[in-house]
């Protein structure tokens, strides 16, 4: 039995009481400030007295000069308000005083109404209004109330919860996650729907390596409940264990060396993982579970019976390479019947330079070496970012792609987009 868990919207919503002189703006050609603004690409919410406006995690208010250099703009000399953050935000529109502007945005904590904001603030209700739906289009509010729903150990407890060390140890966890959730495509509660359907996403990683534990443990502690491994082939006990080439510094400590992997990495998870997983039916455990992940990632190229089988499932997978002469890459991604397959890059290659396709496919037959803790850091950091957007918004950056990155040029990637083959039936009809 789950129960809804309402987080206490002070612990959430970092919206600071005060303003500070924001750092000045990048400019333009023309010597404008450079804000950028999203227009229409968000979700609209009807503005009513009933709605409770919070700014955005990283947002803050702040007057700035309206001199332009420009003489031909209409912007009378003076101040004006400028809400968002370093990168992104809105000049507010309208005749009104930006110290009182300033006044009436520290009620926009999620916490009242606008209807008692005006009340509070002796600001219209129009303005209030207009002020909200200004900073919706841009996407700069919440205006959903954050529910997240956690396992059954967390009943509602009412104003108590804020008490509860459990909750508390989520909530600040759970803050720096928000800052890159609550600013999807149309989110409007803080990013907790995003955070939400993590927990309802799970992943298999093929593969135990370095990568994979420093990708499983990034991706967990990134709001991700179900994440499972396995092997490319069968270990034997010496090998299903720990060794001291499995340490990069990170998840697994000096005495995991020798441990049960399966052992070491369930309990990775409990220290881990952003949300408590839920023990109901943990008694079962002869029950033989089905298990049908939404995303497959393989630390390596997968054997032929694993593609196949990849193939015919509606299932993504991604692929990661291995490290060879200083060079590494990641993808692709490929969709089932919706991006070019392995078969397709492969045949492409083989096209281009025989040779060179030779040499590729020869390499699959060498077993696969530990990569260094920075590179292991550094892709699982890489993917884990990308895996969260392909579970938020269902994009990435690696559908149909490889991008393959140097390790003394590591900020200069390298990236080749695949086109489907024509002597692949992938994409058949």
């Amino acid at each position: 039995m789950s129960s809804t868990f309402l987080l206490p919207q002070r612990s959430i919503a970092s919206t600071p009481r005060t303003f500070k002189r924001a750092t000045p703006q990048p400019l333009d050609n023309k010597g404008k400030p450079f804000i950028a603004i999203a227009q229409s690409c968000f979700m609209s919410y009807s503005i009513t007295e009933t709605s409770q406006p919070r700014l955005k995690v990283g947002v803050t208010a702040t007057s700035i000069s309206s001199n332009s250099r420009d003489s031909a703009s209409p912007v009378p000399k003076g101040l004006q308000v400028y809400v968002g953050g370093k990168s992104r935000g809105l000049i507010l529109e309208g005749s009104y005083s930006p110290a009182f502007v300033l006044k009436v945005l520290t009620y926009f904590t999620g916490k009242i109404s606008l209807a008692q904001i005006s009340e509070r603030s002796g600001a219209a209700i129009s303005l209030l209004k207009s002020i909200s739906t200004q900073l919706s289009k841009s996407g700069l509010i919440d205006l959903a109330e954050p529910r997240l729903i956690l396992s059954h150990r967390f009943e509602d407890k009412g104003d108590s919860a804020i008490l509860d060390g459990s909750m508390i140890a989520i909530n600040e966890r759970l803050l720096p996650e928000l800052e890159i959730a609550t600013w999807r495509v149309g989110v409007r509660d803080n990013g907790i729907s995003i955070m939400q359907n993590r927990t309802q996403f799970p992943i298999l990683i093929f593969g135990k390596s370095r990568i994979a534990i420093n990708l499983g443990a990034a991706l967990m502690a990134s709001g991700f409940q179900s994440i499972y491994y396995s092997e490319h082939e069968q270990r034997s006990e010496t090998e299903s264990a720990f060794s001291a080439l499995d340490l990069s510094g990170n998840y697994l400590r000096n005495s995991d060396i020798g441990v049960e992997k399966s052992v070491a990495i369930n309990e990775m998870a409990t220290h881990c993982a952003l949300f408590p997983k839920s023990r109901k039916g943990a008694s079962g455990k002869n029950r033989v579970r089905i298990f049908t992940p939404k995303l497959i990632i393989s630390i390596g190229f997968p054997k032929a019976d694993y593609l196949q089988r990849w193939m015919s499932e509606p299932v993504p997978f991604l692929i990661i390479d291995e490290l060879s002469c200083g060079k590494f890459s990641v993808g692709p991604m490929v969709r089932s019947g919706q991006t070019p397959c392995l078969r397709c890059i492969e045949l492409t290659q083989r096209d281009r330079d025989f040779k060179n396709y030779e040499i590729l496919q020869s390499r699959k037959l060498l077993p696969q070496r530990e990569v260094p803790a920075a590179v292991a850091t550094f892709i699982a950091g890489l993917v884990a970012l990308d895996t969260a957007q392909f579970a938020d918004c269902g994009t990435s950056d690696f559908l149909g792609t490889i991008t393959e990155f140097q390790v003394d040029r590591i900020s200069q990637p390298n990236r080749s987009r695949w086109g489907f083959h024509n002597e692949c039936g992938c994409h058949w009809i």
